[in-house]
């Protein structure tokens, strides 16, 4: 019913918008729109959730309407389009207006868009955004965009698209920012639907949130997938007892993969934290959102600063957080770090398993930038400690620059470049004495989280 409602408003809204633009009836290929993962900053004592909708396949197109649905008894207090400067893929893409309907007690807003000329670009068209009182009730405000269409310049074609990938959920309205890190978290919780399935080692009983997981007698460690739909780069898994995150968690489009070391109850949730110099079409925003998700590279106090370069203690820092067995250890002795320094117990224990060493003359040099073969180095050390596979090797006499890597750093170039973590910075230099942003480390430690799962 509310299906049909759709078509015949999206009929009527085509007819007015071609009206004004003149033009006929054709028929069109069908271009693939994708809804993005919803995130939310909170700015005094409101909640505001944003959705990136974006096209690909585009066909060209002149007008355009998406249905956003907000449930009866919805927390959202207004719902618009924003995009910074224009509200589309080209300034020549314009936000006409939104009007709203009582669907069976369930309130949709249309936001039409129209231009004078095909709009052809792929990427992101517009962003929906709401805001949420901060005293709604969590899962009050589960906003959805229910489906849409789009309509040429030289035809008039309704409902090219049926539906559109559903996002909404539970955000939590008491989101906070994160301490020293200038990001806003988001928690929503994903509902799983009920199986029991068996993997090699373990058994995976899925529950409303998340997963029972029983490893096999004798097993040890085991990767499992928890089925789940709708996970976006900021889903983790937490342990339901201690709520603390899995790190080696990476989610897929069967659902969440996880790497469990005992057997334990577990629930997958999404940890949004946005960072104002982070927006969500930058080229690394994914693994930024990724990596702060699992609380393993946070930010700085200034936001996340992308571009600024990686430290030494930044690196070794990144690697305690994300080792779930790290613990303080005795001082390594290094002249330069402090005991009372926020990164000692990071370099201390990365120093202790082998991780990482000095530069000479009794020092770790924690506020040096690391550069490509140091990174490569640290990387490759953990995952032998960890008893990863490191069996990847990549010849590196590809790269004319292949020389300049130090013969301490030759095998660990060799098998980072041969599992995809690092590639040259163009088709034939590899710069390994380059350093790295804060960007591109995150990059780098996304893929290696997913070659650690074997995702």
């Amino acid at each position: 019913m509310k299906k049909s409602i759709y078509k015949l408003l999206s009929l009527l809204l085509a007819v007015s918008l071609m009206a004004s633009l003149g033009v006929s009836a054709l028929a069109a290929d069908e271009p693939t729109i994708t809804v993005g993962s919803a995130s939310a900053s909170v700015t005094s004592g409101e909640t505001t959730v944003t959705i990136p909708v974006s096209i690909s396949q585009n066909p060209g197109f002149a007008g355009m309407t998406l249905y956003v649905s907000i449930p009866d008894g919805c927390a959202a207090e207004s719902v618009a389009v924003t995009s910074g400067s224009s509200y589309a893929v080209t300034a020549d893409m314009v936000y006409v207006n939104n009007l709203s309907y009582d669907l069976d007690g369930e309130t949709v807003v249309s936001l039409n868009f129209a231009a004078q000329d095909d709009v052809t670009e792929n990427g992101v068209l517009c962003w929906i955004t709401y805001s949420v009182s901060r005293t709604a009730n969590n899962g009050e405000n589960a906003v959805e965009i229910v489906g849409g269409s789009i309509y040429q310049a030289d035809a008039l074609t309704t409902d090219i698209f049926s539906s559109f990938t559903t996002v909404g959920g539970a955000i939590t309205v008491s989101g906070s920012a994160g301490s020293g890190s200038s990001a806003t978290t988001t928690t929503t919780t994903t509902t799983t639907t009920a199986t029991t399935t068996t993997t090699e080692g373990a058994t995976v009983e899925t529950t409303s949130g998340g997963a029972v997981i029983t490893l096999d007698e004798g097993v040890t460690s085991a990767t499992v997938l928890i089925p789940a739909s709708g996970l976006s780069y900021a889903s983790v898994a937490k342990d339901a007892g201690t709520n603390e995150i899995i790190k080696l968690c990476v989610p897929t489009t069967e659902g969440m993969l996880v790497v469990v070391t005992q057997s334990c109850e577990l629930t997958i949730s999404t940890n949004s934290k946005t960072f104002a110099d982070v927006s969500s079409g930058d080229w690394y925003a994914s693994a930024v959102t990724f990596a702060a998700a699992r609380e393993i590279l946070n930010g700085t106090g200034s936001g996340f600063e992308p571009n600024a370069n990686m430290d030494r203690s930044m690196v070794a820092q990144m690697l305690y957080n994300f080792d779930a067995d790290a613990e303080p250890t005795a001082s390594a002795g290094f002249t330069d770090v402090a005991d009372s320094a926020w990164y000692a117990d990071a370099v201390n224990w990365a120093a202790g398993e082998g991780i990482v060493s000095g530069t000479g003359s009794g020092e770790f040099s924690p506020s040096g930038s690391v550069t490509r073969e140091q990174l490569a180095v640290m990387l490759y050390n953990y995952a032998k400690a960890k008893g990863y596979d490191v069996s990847a090797s990549a010849s590196l006499s590809a790269f004319s620059d292949a020389s300049a890597v130090s013969s301490w750093a030759s095998s660990a170039m060799s098998w980072a470049v041969g599992a995809g973590l690092i590639s040259g910075v163009d088709s034939t230099n590899l710069d390994p004495t380059g350093t790295a942003t804060r960007a591109q480390v995150a990059t780098i430690l996304m893929r290696f989280c997913s070659l650690a799962v074997g995702a």
